[in-house]
């Protein structure tokens, strides 16, 4: 399980974001995995300083945003194990 915690200076309210691209092969079953959970998609190629603000390295990856922290879970596989945890 890939995660990195960040002090979040990107204006983001409290929430779990999931940066997605146009091309991305994985984000069909990243959002797969995250059925029934509430989370807003971005699209990291329209919203390039927003991605480069939480240090969006791939597609997909979410970002769950807590308290003034931003965990980042990169790649689908990653994405399933936190679903699984929470």
């Amino acid at each position: 399980l890939f995660k990195l915690d960040l002090k979040n200076d990107c204006g983001l309210p409290d929430g779990t974001y999931l940066f997605t691209t146009k091309t991305c092969p994985n984000c069909r079953q990243a959002k797969s995995y995250l059925e029934g959970m509430d989370y807003i998609v971005v699209d990291a190629q329209e919203n390039p300083e927003l991605a480069r603000g939480l240090d969006i390295q791939q597609a997909p990856t979410l970002a769950v945003i807590s308290e003034g922290h931003t965990q980042l879970y990169a790649n689908a596989s990653s994405i399933r194990a936190y679903v699984e945890r929470v």
